[in-house]
């Protein structure tokens, strides 16, 4: 007699499946591992023939079975903008708050601070999720990665340390949050971090892309960083850079740099184009977080560069404490920080990802078409058509100022 299956997590749609593989981590018999499927998103593929119809798989993805998270919904949630002021912070994307925190965390408390950090493993550049321990590594999990972090196996050596007795940090997309909290709970010795967070491109995207730029440059690209400080483009600082470390077929390194401009794969991230479905319609675009802490970008305008008194030379990040234990780390890291209490109200009108879901530009629609149908070569075509428009336009008004200064 045939036994009746349950459900498993290959039930989940497209739609929403956020690749968090919390499944990956809570089977019991290792059934499940993460693919490529024919959209060129990674999602949860099940080995029927090692699957037990335990049903956890389900039970803990946090999309089919969200947690009931009451954690901080009796705190009143505190908002900041500020920076760390140390030098480290300038090889993080904006403010240098996270780094912070976990030099704070691994120093002070002795704790484990777990992030995203690029890697060239296998003969190929990912982007996983690291344990660190030692603040010298630290350095790798500064900076956004716009493309998502692989999780397996992440979730389990976070409960092995929790099960141990030490205190862990966990740094993600609060999807990645839910889903850790969703295998260890609300555990005492648990602090995470979450990011004001736009989507994630496909990871066929990030892929294409990295070959084409490798095809072209004949090459193989060992490193990237998606966020550079300092750099002008037409008068204007833009840290939007993609700075690549690439080798050579004779084994000699040389370093790449392409600007927001120049980079189709930035075009398209700009534009809302690509991301993974389920971040179209993301659950967590809201001001309530699995978190204890938001971090994210922040750009002041002029009325609040005069107001707070804030300077153009530096970099801000905006902070979320939603909890007491958010609040306690937060203060116990400000005396090597500069931290501005901000109205939340405020806080919003910088991040709409805070109040609903990114949605694809009219701009993005059509530049992802082209994708679809040429790829990056049809794409970067386009780009350059756009930079070229773009560097006559900012050189003639270059040219009437000085026409009209001398006239």
């Amino acid at each position: 007699m045939l036994r009746e299956r349950t459900m498993t997590v290959e039930i989940i749609e497209s739609e929403q499946c956020c690749g968090c593989a919390a499944c990956v981590d809570r089977c019991p018999v290792h059934a499940i591992d993460m693919t490529i499927d024919i959209n060129g998103t990674r999602r949860p593929s099940v080995n029927q023939t090692k699957c037990v119809d335990c049903g956890l798989c389900v039970k803990t993805c946090p999309q089919l079975s969200p947690m009931n998270d009451d954690t901080g919904k009796a705190f009143l949630k505190q908002a900041f903008v500020g920076f760390y002021n140390n030098i480290v912070a300038n090889n993080s994307s904006s403010g240098g708050i996270f780094i912070a925190i976990a030099d704070y965390f691994i120093k002070e408390l002795g704790g484990i601070v777990y992030g995203a950090m690029m890697s060239f493993e296998d003969n190929e550049l990912k982007c996983r999720h690291a344990r660190v321990d030692d603040v010298k590594d630290l350095h790798l999990l500064q900076g956004s990665k716009y493309v998502q972090s692989k999780t397996d196996g992440i979730y389990s050596l976070v409960k092995s340390d929790l099960n141990r007795g030490k205190l862990c940090l966990f740094s993600g997309t609060s999807c990645q949050v839910a889903a850790l909290k969703k295998i260890v709970g609300n555990h005492q010795n648990l602090f995470t971090i979450d990011l004001v967070c736009h989507g994630v491109p496909k990871d066929s995207i990030f892929d294409s892309y990295i070959r084409f730029v490798e095809n072209r440059k004949k090459c193989k690209i060992v490193d990237v960083s998606f966020r550079k400080k300092g750099i002008k483009i037409n008068g204007k600082e833009d840290t939007y850079i993609l700075s690549f470390k690439c080798k050579k077929d004779n084994g000699e390194l040389f370093n790449l740099t392409i600007p927001k401009r120049k980079s189709p794969f930035f075009k398209l991230f700009i534009t809302r184009a690509g991301y993974r479905e389920s971040c179209y319609n993301c659950v967590y675009a809201t001001i309530n977080k699995p978190s204890d802490i938001t971090l994210g970008d922040f750009c002041p305008n002029e009325e609040e560069v005069v107001n707070y008194n804030f300077s153009l030379q530096n970099h801000y990040s905006t902070i979320i404490a939603h909890t007491s234990r958010g609040e306690k780390l937060l203060t116990d890291v400000s005396c090597s920080c500069v931290l501005v209490k901000f109205p939340q109200e405020t806080i919003l009108s910088h991040h709409h990802n805070l109040q609903y879901p990114s949605e694809i530009t009219a701009e993005g629609k059509i530049l992802l078409k082209e994708y679809e149908e040429n790829g990056y070569v049809g794409l970067q075509k386009i780009n350059d058509w756009d930079y070229m428009k773009e560097l006559i336009k900012y050189n003639l008004k270059k040219l009437s100022h000085l026409f009209f200064y001398y006239k």
